[in-house]
């Protein structure tokens, strides 16, 4: 038997698969792995000889195809096999754009596309501050830099950008343009910076003022916008005078005194001056001028007033009430120097003067004087001689001095008594000369003998040339003296009659016993009111009126105590008497006490004053039981005991012994401190009439007083 023919035996092909049999006639197959070319015959056949048809294949890498390098780029592979890597680069400036690196994969392709070169650019520049760039970024151009109007470029104005992308220098900056520095102006300060769009604030110190624009400001072409101002020294606000005033300034500068003034009649209300301050406003506030015041009048007592205290606002008019006369001048004036032009006058009540002389010339043929008189007649006495003529060469008038006059002429009539004085009548020249030398003239009434001094009825007076006479009221005024003066210096007195009138008044009338009264007693002056005070009823007119006559309308009233008692003889606190107490019983009954059943008096009820109650709430007894009496024995009240009005004899005798004693037997020798007015006579009484009348409680007394009966 032959053995079967057999090939050697393939077992592997590197990188590749071997398939078949190895025996004769047979084929193996070889296949490459993936990635692998089959390099020879893909089949082999055993031979008869045992060998193969031909030598066996080798499986060989493949190769991917060659790549192309990128415009401007490169490409570096050590092959084109499978696995190799091919990496890709781009020229400097130049960025690449995809995959830098491709691998030949087992299916011979690359692993991807192939990338590709850009031209680079370099960073985005910003633009400086206050300048813009322009250009562009890309490889090898240039951007160019430039600054804004009043700003300058720092650096460089162009930049390129280089291969390796980065720009060829630094960014350039614009910085702002310098104005020159400011110089600080004398008396004044300058702040602010001095570059482009700065503004200079120009201040001056304190008391002077900018003369010139307050800012400046920087402008683009490295010029202020105008000339630096001026700091002048300052003044304050022109001032305003007061209303009724001045003011001098000077210049108002810094430092200066305004000085305030006010017109005659005028105050000034405030401080007098104000100082132009460093701040250029005056210190303080402008004063005020107000009217000059004089002190606050009073109306006089019984009278009134109207009018102002102020300086120009006219005058202050004086009256008095009716039944009260003034004294003194009737209106009077606030002056510039804040003093009234004369004394505050008075109203004065009109005293007595005797129906007698009411109405009646009471200077007539008096004694009258004169401070000069004329070498050819003139005679003071002329003017109260009763001749009214006016005529003076027909001896009716009075003449003072004529050559020049003299200082204050005066003429005066003593009156020889007081009058409260109504008015005077002056009879004035009337012929063909002088008869105006008499105004002004004053009149003076008073009860000294230096006339001049006495108080001046009102104030300057004024004769109506064209009448004969002139009658001037002096309400209240009284005197034993009237003069008439003519103030001032070269004056010549003429008087051709003077005629004086009192006034008509009442007696003068007292406040009754525990009341009042107010009123006048002058005629025509309203009535006289009487009140009483408390506890009392007024008996009478409660007013009296001064007549025509002189005389009262009536009999001035009284005040008497209200009765405590009343006429129903009932008493206690149940039976109110007129001054609402409860009522007493009167102290003239029998018995004056009043019963527990409110009855008073002796009735049936009670008859002896031990069991009555006694209302009466009387003062503390003014007599002693013991009957004694005088300043050697005081009574309850303290003060010398007197005797008991009730006892027979109520009056003390010498030996301080009260009643029908041996001592005294009548009142003309006794002495009645009961002050009550009584006369009494002779008052002879005996024990047993005593007895009689008042019964057995009367015996002790007159035992202690000897009980003796008088002859």
């Amino acid at each position: 038997m032959t053995c079967p023919v057999q090939c050697p035996e393939f077992t592997s092909i590197a990188n590749g698969i071997v398939s078949g049999s190895n025996s004769y006639g047979e084929s193996t197959t070889f296949s490459c792995n993936t990635g692998y070319n089959l390099d020879g015959s893909s089949t082999l056949t055993c031979q008869s000889t045992g060998t193969w048809s031909g030598s066996p294949p080798t499986c060989e890498a493949g190769q991917c195809p060659t790549l192309t390098p990128p415009s401007n780029g490169d490409v570096q592979s050590d092959s084109n096999n499978l696995g190799a890597v091919a990496t890709f680069t781009c020229n400097p400036g130049y960025n690449i754009v995809g995959d830098s690196t491709l691998t030949c994969q087992t299916d011979l392709s690359w692993s991807g596309s192939s990338p590709t070169c850009t031209v680079g650019q370099c960073p985005s520049l910003t633009p400086p501050s206050n300048g813009a760039v322009s250009g562009s970024n890309y490889l090898g151009r240039m951007v160019t830099f430039t600054c804004h109007s009043g700003y300058n470029l720092v650096g460089v104005s162009t930049l390129t950008c280089q291969t390796d992308l980065s720009w060829s220098g630094s960014s350039p900056t614009c910085t702002a343009v310098q104005c020159p520095v400011l110089t600080t102006p004398t008396n004044g300060d300058v702040s602010g910076g001095n570059s482009y769009g700065d503004v200079a604030t120009f201040t001056c110190n304190s008391g002077y003022s900018l003369s010139g624009p307050a800012t400046l400001t920087c402008q683009a072409d490295a010029t202020w916008g105008g000339a630096s101002p001026t700091c002048q020294a300052g003044q304050c606000p022109s001032l305003t005078h007061p209303l009724n005033g001045d003011v001098s300034t000077g210049s108002n500068n810094l430092g200066d005194v305004a000085t305030f003034t006010c017109h005659s009649g005028y105050d000034i209300v405030g401080g007098s001056t104000r100082t132009c301050q460093t701040d250029l406003s005056w210190s303080g506030s402008s004063p005020t001028c107000t009217a000059v015041q004089c002190p606050v009048l009073t109306s006089p007592s019984n009278g009134d007033m109207s009018g102002t205290n102020v300086y120009g606002g006219g005058p202050i008019t004086f009256s008095c009430d009716t039944g009260y006369n003034l004294v003194g001048a009737s209106t009077l004036t606030c002056q510039a120097d804040g003093t009234w032009s004369g004394s505050q006058p008075t109203c004065e009540v009109l005293m007595r003067v005797l129906s007698s002389v009411v109405g009646v010339n009471v200077a007539l043929g008096k004694p009258a004087f004169q401070t000069s008189t004329r070498t050819l007649g003139g005679a003071a006495s002329r003017a109260v001689d009763g001749n009214t003529d006016g005529t003076f060469f027909a001896g009716s008038c009075s003449h003072t001095i004529s050559d020049l006059g003299e200082y204050n002429p005066t003429w005066w009539v003593d009156l020889g008594q007081s009058y409260v004085i109504d008015r005077v009548v002056i009879f004035n020249r009337q012929d063909d000369c002088c008869w105006e030398r008499i105004n002004p003239f004053n009149i003076h009434i008073g009860d000294s003998d230096q006339v001049s001094t006495n108080p001046q009825c009102g104030g300057d007076h004024q004769v109506d040339v064209n009448q004969p006479s002139i009658s001037v009221s002096c309400p209240g005024m009284q005197g034993r003296y009237v003069a008439v003066r003519l103030p001032g210096p070269y004056r010549v007195l003429t008087l051709c009659e003077v005629q004086i009138f009192p006034a008509v008044q009442c007696p003068e009338l007292t406040s009754p016993t525990n009341g009042d009264m107010s009123g006048s007693n002058v005629y025509g002056g309203g009535p006289i009111t009487f009140s009483c005070d408390t506890g009392y009823n007024l008996v009478g007119s409660s007013t009296l009126t001064c007549q025509a006559d002189g005389t009262w309308s009536g009999s001035p009233p009284t005040c008497e105590a209200l009765k405590k008692w009343r006429d129903d003889a009932r008493c206690g606190p149940s039976f109110p008497a007129e001054d609402g107490n409860p009522a007493e019983c009167d102290p003239d009954s029998i018995i004056p006490c009043c019963s527990p059943v409110d009855w008073c008096g002796n009735t049936a009820h009670h008859c002896e004053c031990w069991n009555c109650i006694d209302y009466r709430n009387t003062a503390p007894k003014k007599w002693r039981d013991d009957a004694r009496c005088g300043p050697s024995y005081p009574a309850e009240d303290g003060n010398p005991a007197e005797c008991d009005p009730d006892s027979i004899i109520p009056c003390c005798s010498n030996a301080d012994w009260c009643g029908n004693t041996a001592n005294h037997c009548d009142c003309s020798t006794c002495i009645d401190y009961r002050n009550t007015g009584r006369t009494y006579t002779c008052c002879v009484r005996t024990a047993s009439l005593l007895y009689s009348l008042y019964g057995a409680r009367t015996l002790p007394v007159l035992a202690r007083t000897g009980g003796e009966s008088a002859a």
